[in-house]
């Protein structure tokens, strides 16, 4: 039927744009959203905006020996660190802005503008979570385990180096 179908086509528009959301972060979702508000054209050239804020950057340790210790798994084990990840960045008010293989760029904004004082209570208190956050993806990490725990095998020889 032709409202099944355009339920279908809904669906899949809100999956691409989901999609969009985890490949381009954040920052590049408000590029496109911009670029599509003005008649669907693209722009490249689109001056850009500064944004003053709190960048951090996680990297999955000895990801080569992980690789090879969980082969076909490995993305079940990168899908778990950026899922504890993503979710104490959106909890402490920040955003995964990009997922590179092994590696996550996280942000969190600054308030800007004439009548925000960068030295402010809010603006600390975004500093101070987003250490924290920083603290307890470490922290959870950590509790996952070595890869053999993680694929709940008793293989001692997978064990990471550090």
């Amino acid at each position: 039927s032709e409202s099944n179908e355009t339920d279908m086509l809904e669906q899949a528009i809100t999956k691409m744009a989901a999609l969009l959301r985890v490949g381009f972060g954040s920052a590049g979702a408000e590029i496109i959203a911009k670029n599509l508000s003005d008649m669907g054209e693209l722009n490249p050239m689109i001056p850009g905006v500064r944004v003053n804020a709190i960048f951090g950057f996680c990297d999955i340790r000895d990801f080569t020996f992980a690789t090879e210790g969980l082969q076909q798994d490995v993305m079940l084990f990168v899908n778990k660190i950026a899922e504890i990840t993503h979710r104490h960045v959106v909890d402490s008010g920040g955003h995964p802005n990009k997922n590179i293989g092994d590696a996550f760029l996280l942000v969190w904004k600054l308030k800007s503008g004439k009548n925000t004082n960068s030295s402010g209570d809010l603006q600390r208190t975004l500093f101070d979570s987003s250490l924290k956050c920083m603290q307890k993806v470490i922290e959870d990490v950590r509790n996952v385990g070595n890869l053999g725990s993680f694929l709940k095998e008793k293989k001692s020889d997978i064990s990471p180096p550090w």
